[in-house]
């Protein structure tokens, strides 16, 4: 909301909120081009056509031979800002440029407006490979008669609703750009299916047919189709645009789950990882290489998915613990095979089940939630519980690394809370309302902080006082927090689509790494790499944050 409406102390008006909603929408699909002294501002559209303009000129590079340094640079600009929207797929894209590649962004951001504003002129060329014959097309009018068809027959809601201004000078672009021939196309004197396909404009001043792919002048009259194109409004000085930090660079290797990720760790020595799916799934990872492939795989049970499979790893790597649903029975499997070495069951008068799992920080015992939070060791003997006071089922439990310390969070929406006791003696030392879903816990390495997935916020509690004293706020609702090995970063997964990293030291996001979809689990590794689930089932792993923030510091320290 702006701050005329904040400093007047009004509540905004419904256009102020519609407003306020677009430009968020629009920035989520902007890219910022980040150079030294200025930064270009694109909407995704018209950066996905300077990608296509590229791919065409590539396409035809045979024609291109004497400028062939000029198209390496100008592909290898291209593959960069593709490759970066596509790990960003709805959310803003940052894209780090050189003085050179600034100069190659403009040519090619010309050149896709010219193509946007001579659609109307301009039509798809067959050359028939077999004959020779030229045929020219027009997509819009195949669309729409594919659209026709599809009417008469009766479907609905199918294929592409063209409105009153019939298809969008953009789309029109993409497509004369894409050079798709629709299905059955042949040439109409040899019925050859084969062609040479490029895009022939016609100029407004002569009629002439110029064929060429980087179009500035007509070949007949010399009419200047760029004259009229203005760039100028893109490129603006650094210091007056603030842009999202860097993403990071992404590393080759992806897994591809049955579902979507609930649960990642990593096991000592960042080789393995343990993941847990929707779809009652635990599976053990080798990540050496892109085909990575699971070295086992263990189902949780029952006969439908479970919203979150209830797994823990052991943190010396030796052991997981994996919850049987609806009943009080909890699976023991080494970590290395997946076999299973046990199970612990235990009888509750209240009929309760697992709600969540913790090992302690020695391996040797277990923390389960369910209507108490108790502490059994691994051959199934209970050693500790500790009552809830009223509180419902945690949704999350954690133990502090070094065993002081055993938070358990959960509650409703209106009535939620974080219980801190007291490990060694079950002492109950701090009770602390929290009013938002709790998704996720994540203890700093020393144990004066507790990372809290709450609502829309990643929040920072102190321990064993329970104040809250540091939250960063999201776009959507937290799905999960992890703090790297040195304690100096905080990961927060969103359903925004988008998992960002911040510096506990400076209380400031260094990173945001965006995908196609909410993402729903994160993880460091010992080494500080850091694993991004989302719901398209992938994981993802990217550099070191403090890679990361050293790219960030440099880039801000041109800018403020």
């Amino acid at each position: 909301m702006n701050t005329e409406t904040v400093a007047a102390g009004r509540a905004p008006t419904m256009g102020e909120i519609a407003r306020a909603a677009q430009a968020k929408e629009a920035a989520r699909h902007t890219i910022y081009l980040v150079g030294d002294e200025r930064v270009g501002i694109l909407p995704r559209d018209q950066a996905e056509l300077m990608v296509t303009v590229a791919e065409r000129l590539d396409a035809r590079r045979d024609l291109m031979t004497q400028q062939s340094d000029k198209l390496g640079a100008l592909l290898k600009f291209a593959g960069r800002l593709r490759d970066a929207m596509a790990t960003a797929a709805s959310s803003a894209v940052r894209l780090d440029v050189e003085p050179a590649e600034q100069a190659i962004a403009t040519f090619l951001l010309t050149q896709a407006r010219v193509r946007a504003a001579t659609s109307a002129t301009s039509r798809v060329r067959h050359v028939c490979k077999t004959c020779g014959n030229v045929v020219l097309s027009n997509p819009e009018y195949e669309k729409k008669v594919q659209h026709e068809r599809r009417l008469r027959a009766g479907a609905q809601s199918v294929g592409m609703a063209l409105g009153t201004a019939g298809i969008s000078t953009i789309f029109m672009a993409n497509t004369l750009l894409a050079f798709r021939k629709g299905p059955g196309w042949h040439c109409p004197r040899c019925s050859g299916l084969e062609s040479d396909d490029g895009i022939t404009v016609f100029c407004p001043r002569c009629k002439a047919q110029n064929d060429s792919e980087v179009l500035k002048t007509c070949r007949k009259c010399h009419y200047s189709f760029v004259a009229g194109v203005d760039v100028s409004d893109v490129w603006r000085p650094a210091a007056e645009v603030e842009v999202p930090p860097p993403a990071g660079e992404r590393l080759g290797v992806e897994l591809h789950l049955d579902d979507e990720p609930t649960m990642l760790a990593f096991l000592p020595g960042g080789g393995r990882m343990l993941t847990a799916s929707h779809a009652r799934s635990v599976q053990l990872w080798r990540i050496a290489d892109a085909g990575a492939e699971p070295v086992w795989n263990a189902s949780v049970g029952g006969l439908v998915k479970v919203s979150r499979p209830i797994v823990a790893l052991s943190p010396d790597g030796q052991w997981v613990a994996i919850a049987k649903p609806q009943t009080p029975r909890v699976r023991l499997l080494r970590a290395t095979d997946g076999v299973q070495v046990g199970e612990m069951v235990w009888a509750l008068a209240d009929g309760s089940t697992p709600t969540d799992l913790v090992f302690r920080p020695d391996s040797k015992a277990l923390v389960i939630a369910n209507s108490y939070v108790e502490v059994w060791d691994l051959t199934g003997r209970r050693w500790m519980r500790m009552k809830l006071g009223g509180m419902a089922s945690p949704s999350r439990v954690a133990y502090s690394p070094d065993g002081t310390f055993i938070a358990a969070a959960g509650g409703t929406w209106s009535n939620s809370r974080l219980m801190i006791w007291n490990a060694a003696t079950g002492a109950l030392l701090a009770t602390v309302p929290l009013h938002a879903s709790i998704e996720d816990l994540a203890w700093t390495p020393r144990p004066e902080a507790l990372a809290v997935a709450a609502g829309n916020t990643a929040r920072l509690v102190g321990i064993p006082a329970g104040n809250q004293f540091g939250e960063f706020a999201l776009d959507a609702q937290v799905t999960g927090v992890a703090v790297s090995p040195d304690g100096h970063y905080l990961a927060a997964a969103s359903r925004d689509h988008s998992a960002r990293v911040f510096d506990l030291r400076s209380w400031s996001e260094v990173a945001r790494i965006s995908r196609p979809s909410e993402v729903t689990a994160v993880a460091f590794a010992p080494d500080g790499r850091l694993a991004v689930g989302d719901d398209t089932n992938v994981v993802q792993f990217w550099s070191p944050p403090a890679e990361v923030a050293a790219i960030g510091s440099e880039v801000s320290h041109g800018q403020r």
